[in-house]
């Protein structure tokens, strides 16, 4: 039986999304333990992946299955997998989860059929990774990554979702150990989900930025978050995370959600030292000395779920039993 834990990661956000003229997209971002999520393989007839307790398919798991029977078939591989996965967050949350469970399936039928591969090749079976480099880089390494995105080719920006025929991943210019602080996640119930022709048509309303709004991201990036991490600022840290809300793509992405700024005050309300959300949400993270007490407060009033986590700087485990 092989098992893989798989992290999630908090996606802090974009950067160039303005009329790039050297390198567009670049972000921020680092990963965490979650809620124990694992995927578990088990040799079968036929690839198939069980998320959950439900029998059902969901739409991503089928999508996997896909990869699976192609990657079996390029790479010419004659065992299948039953893979069955827990705990793991919701898909298009903010978390990533779908990026780290399609790595996981690939790199578990790549370990069950014994073949020597590398994270780059497990990247590009996957074709994750257009937009941003952040959930195909932690998977593998954990802790903190800064990219910079990948060259401007005169196109527009696009979801990753809808990159297709990747050749080029964002480069990483930044990768470094997250400080020992613990995190609160909350996913509030009944929140709207930005995926699909939803996320392709608020890229394309939002794009492009001015170049100022994508300046002043790209400081409070690499000046503020990134130098704070280096130096176990904390202080620094929480003040970069709350500027950061406010710049113009990451306030765009918290108003797709009618509710989110109104969450946001009141995490803070209850003692947050800092709040964001992840990705295009809606979930948020955030920093205080009293993560539980906040996390269970903001369920009682909004629903959902929600978790305290310590920072992974580790990337996913195999377990071989």
């Amino acid at each position: 039986m092989l098992t893989i834990s798989i992290p999630s990661r908090i996606h802090i956000t974009l950067i160039a999304m303005h009329e790039c003229d050297l390198r567009k997209n670049g972000g921020i971002g680092f990963s965490i333990q979650n809620m124990g999520a694992q995927a578990t393989f088990s040799i079968s007839q036929e690839n198939n992946v069980t998320i959950g307790r439900k029998k059902e398919k969901c739409k991503k798991s089928i999508e996997i299955e896909i990869i699976l029977n192609k990657t079996c078939k390029l790479m010419n591989l004659s065992k299948f997998v039953e893979i069955h996965v827990i705990n793991l967050p919701d898909f298009h949350s903010g978390l990533g989860s779908g990026t780290s469970l399609t790595l996981a399936c690939i790199e578990g039928l790549l370990i069950i059929n014994e073949v020597t591969y590398k994270d780059r090749d497990i990247i590009n079976l996957s074709n994750r990774g257009g937009t941003s480099g952040i959930g195909i880089q932690t998977y593998f390494t954990g802790g903190f990554i800064l990219d910079a995105g990948v060259n401007s080719d005169n196109t527009r920006h696009l979801p990753s979702s809808y990159a297709e025929n990747i050749s080029h991943h964002p480069s990483v210019i930044h990768r470094s150990p997250m400080p020992a602080w613990k995190i609160g996640v909350v996913i509030p119930e009944a929140s709207s989900r930005i995926d699909g022709e939803i996320e392709m048509n608020f890229f394309n309303r939002v794009c492009p930025i001015q170049k100022n709004e994508a300046f002043e991201a790209c400081y409070l990036s690499v000046f503020g978050i990134t130098a704070a991490i280096i130096d176990n600022d904390y202080n620094s840290f929480v003040k970069s995370i709350s500027r950061i809300q406010k710049t113009r793509w990451k306030s765009e992405e918290i108003n797709e959600h009618c509710l989110a700024s109104q969450q946001i005050e009141y995490l803070l309300h209850l003692g947050a030292d800092c709040v964001g959300m992840s990705s295009v949400g809606p979930a948020l993270y955030f920093f205080s000395k009293n993560l539980s007490e906040v996390k269970s407060n903001f369920i009682d009033r909004y629903g959902g779920y929600g978790f305290v986590s310590d920072m992974n700087n580790t990337g996913r485990t195999i377990c071989l039993n």
